[in-house]
């Protein structure tokens, strides 16, 4: 070949083909029809009946080879995909896009812990508490502080496992002497028997808790417990531990784990060389720690904290850094795709539905902590698909989901929907006023509708329930979510709608009875399951101990945003709010129905009615046939401190109440009209009615604990009328 031959060749090669535009619709093309070139359907597409005409004019899309792209048959599905996603990068770089910030990220709240400092968003109950600022409130949060029970640690044996010094000797006195042993030999010297060991294996896979969460697998651990514990057969102890590749230490730790849920309680010592060695297993970044069994060890320590943590927090707070931990973890094991990377390895990791679990729940405690502390979920969109998620759990699986985990799944769907978007700093098209709000409330009935359609089942008071604890821990949440959506639009975008306030109403009430049933529900499980431990009445019983991961952070939730709008009302700078002094003449119509999720359309509420009807749900628990459970809940910190946390604000409610009626009926005397009050005058009124209750109210500031759990003076304090 010649040099000129050569150069035409390579002008050749490097010519990109022009392929002649095709004008005849795919269809014809490919039959080698005559194509009458109509649109939307060409004569040959429409005699035949089909469902598209495809033209490939009609995609802006340079195609290399028709054939690669249409096979045999047009993928119009996938040229509909590419020109959607077309369509929105011409939209994310089109000049005229605003990235704006949500109007939201300036509704915070800060609140010091000693010297520690969290901040708090939108959706957390701590921003909406702190939102109207009203001296009421203020009074609230000074006599709660007041008021609370103080936590007090019997001794470091039992303090918080997490916050003992990190070290890895203990220090033991024997005889007199004073020796320093590892603190493996420490541990197994503070172990039971052996077969005590065995005998907690057997409470927890066949308890509440393991039902509950189902993240380890039996077989495995019972396995993981004869090859890690060295035992003395000639006395039954426990004389060394150590993983076969010695790295694992989290297979130790987990069964560990089981014998702190099941040998010790709120009220028992902690032996100290079992605190250090969980802090040093939890800590362990300088080994090999991309173990499956790591991401169950962190899952355990979120839910243990939940359940046993010494001290009451409900905020979200509690858990914050564990669950973030627990989440890359999990991330970095691939167990978003479990199917995928851990078939055939089963003889190493447990049966995958067990991993699968552990990946779930993550995503679950994810949402419902992001929510409780008013930020975006750990797990961003970038980093995670949900489908993705999803299509890998049925794709390895053969089969489709089992109910639990469906539910959780669709739970996760919205609520990280809902989460994200209230919590995220930039939004597109920034909503007028509070429309977005609005969409995640209707998401939420939907998904509140479809999965619990009968909702007195759970909310019906004094209404005693079998369900699986899933469902609870769903319906938890989604009440929580509804609530707090309304309030959002009362106290930031000043929603003063009958939807906004029926709607909030509506959903407090149903979360209220939600946390007391489920209370009254676990308590008698616990009376068929384990009535020695309600007879010993020293510690909190285990499917009731199960109800604080239930409520989770519901309880207290419900209990400071009511209280805190109820409050704020009584400074009357809401339009249309009316009189309280004069007998209502309302029935029990107005009250709000515990059996359906619908909100009231027409007319307001009974101001009186809803007061007492949310105080009565909780005087539930007073009730001559629940004294056992009283008893039992005043051995748990964080149960005895909700329940004083509502008398606190009940206290200092009714006691509001009564100065603003004692001013109504004086400023009615001197003719003005409440109704139609405003500007200064509205000033003046309120700061009269906060003079009265400031000079009223010096008794509750000598009260004690004993005072505000007496039930007799809580029906001497009722509000007396309203209209």
């Amino acid at each position: 070949m010649n040099q000129t031959q050569t150069t035409m060749v390579e002008k050749h090669n490097n010519t990109k083909k022009r392929r002649k535009q095709v004008k005849s619709c795919l269809f014809c093309r490919k039959r080698k029809l005559k194509c009458n070139k109509l649109k939307p359907m060409c004569q040959q597409c429409s005699t035949r009946k089909l469902p598209k005409c495809v033209y490939l004019s009609e995609y802006n899309y340079d195609v290399v080879s028709l054939d690669e792209l249409f096979d045999k048959h047009p993928n119009v599905k996938l040229l509909d995909k590419i020109t959607h996603l077309e369509s929105q990068l011409d939209v994310s770089n089109s000049p005229n896009k605003q990235n704006l910030i949500n109007p939201l990220t300036t509704f915070k709240t800060a609140h010091w812990k000693g010297n520690q400092l969290y901040i708090f968003g939108p959706t957390s109950w701590r921003t909406i508490v702190t939102a109207d600022g009203t001296k009421f409130q203020l009074e609230f949060i000074n006599l709660w502080q007041k008021l609370k029970p103080k936590s007090i640690k019997k001794s470091i044996e039992c303090s918080d496992l997490f916050l003992s010094p990190i070290k890895s000797d203990v220090t033991h006195k024997i005889d007199d002497t004073i020796s320093t042993i590892s603190l493996t030999q420490s541990v197994c010297n503070d172990l039971p028997t052996f077969t005590q060991i065995k005998n907690c294996l057997d409470m927890f896979f066949n308890g509440p808790f393991h039902e509950f969460l189902c993240i380890l697998d039996p077989q495995k651990t019972w396995k993981d417990l004869y090859e890690c514990f060295i035992v003395d057969q000639t006395n039954d102890r426990v004389i060394d531990m150590r993983p076969l590749d010695n790295s694992n230490f989290f297979k130790i730790g987990i069964i560990l784990y089981i014998i702190l849920l099941t040998l010790y309680d709120n009220t028992s010592y902690i032996p100290e060389s079992l605190v250090i060695y969980f802090v040093q297993v939890n800590g362990a970044m300088c080994m090999d720690i991309n173990f499956t069994e790591r991401a169950q060890f962190l899952l355990m320590n979120c839910y243990y904290k939940i359940h046993h943590g010494e001290y009451s927090r409900w905020d979200g707070t509690q858990i914050l850094s564990m669950i973030a931990q627990t989440i890359e973890c999990c991330l970095t094991l691939g167990l978003d795709n479990v199917g995928k990377w851990y078939r055939n390895k089963e003889n190493i990791v447990g049966d995958l539905k067990f991993l699968e679990n552990t990946m779930i729940w993550t995503l679950f405690t994810d949402v419902f902590t992001s929510f409780d502390l008013g930020k975006p979920t750990t797990i961003s969109n970038e980093m995670f698909s949900m489908t993705l998620f999803e299509e890998n759990l049925t794709r390895y699986q053969g089969q489709l989901l089992i109910p639990r985990n469906q539910l959780f799944l669709d739970f996760i769907k919205v609520g990280r929907k809902c989460v994200n978007n209230l919590n995220s700093v930039s939004i597109i098209n920034s909503p007028s006023s509070n429309e977005d709000v609005d969409t995640y409330i209707l998401e939420l009935q939907d998904f509140l509708d479809s999965n619990f359609p009968d909702i007195s089942t759970y909310t019906s008071m004094g209404h005693i329930f079998a369900v699986d604890p899933f469902e609870i821990m769903v319906l938890s949440p989604t009440l929580g979510m509804l609530f707090n959506f309304h309030n959002i639009k009362r106290t930031f975008y000043n929603s003063l709608s009958m939807a906004t306030k029926n709607g909030m109403i509506k959903y407090c009430m149903l979360s209220a009875s939600l946390c007391v049933n489920t209370l009254l529900s676990m308590f008698e499980a616990d009376r068929v399951a384990y009535p020695e431990c309600i007879k010993e009445g020293t510690r909190l019983t285990p499917y009731l101990n199960l109800s604080l991961s239930l409520v989770n952070s519901l309880f207290a939730r419900v209990i400071s945003e009511f209280y805190a709008g109820v409050m704020a009302r009584l400074t009357i700078q809401e339009k249309g709010y009316v009189m309280l002094n004069g007998q209502s003449n309302h029935d029990n119509d107005l009250k709000v129905s515990l059996d359906d999720t619908i909100v009231r359309r027409e007319g307001y509420y009974c101001f009186t009615c809803i007061l007492n009807q949310f105080e009565g749900i909780f005087d539930q628990l007073f009730k001559p046939q629940w004294d056992d459970l009283h008893k039992l809940m005043k051995t748990s910190y964080s149960l005895h401190s909700l329940i004083v946390l509502e008398r606190v604000a009940r206290q200092l409610l009714n006691q509001g109440l009564t100065s603003r009626e004692q001013m109504e009926v004086h400023w009615k005397q001197q003719g003005v009209d409440l109704n139609d009050i405003k500007g200064d005058l509205l000033a003046a009124f309120t700061s009269e009615v906060w003079d009265d209750y400031a000079s009223n109210a010096k008794t509750m500031w000598s009260m004690t604990l004993e005072d505000l759990l007496q039930p007799e003076s809580d029906q001497s304090s009722q509000p007396s009328s309203s209209s």
